[in-house]
């Protein structure tokens, strides 16, 4: 089995929020926002809860790593 294939079985929700994300993106539905940590442009989508996939934090690379990392440790 491909790593794909075992992480969209073993994090169902995680991958279907994501994909609800990206296709309210693409519709416009929601809007790509800067960093709400520093404002750069360059972000990625962060889901505090899958189970409302379109609420979305947006943060760039370095701040979702921190926030996650923060996560862990609590």
């Amino acid at each position: 089995m491909g790593y794909q294939k075992k992480y969209t079985e073993s994090y169902p929700e995680k991958v279907e929020a994501r994909i609800a994300a990206r296709k309210a993106v693409k519709s416009g539905f929601i809007k790509i926002e800067p960093c709400t940590a520093c404002g750069s442009l360059k972000v990625e989508g962060h889901h505090p809860d899958y189970s409302k996939p379109l609420e979305v934090m947006w943060l760039c690379s370095k701040h979702h790593q921190r926030l996650h990392q923060a996560i862990k440790t609590s």
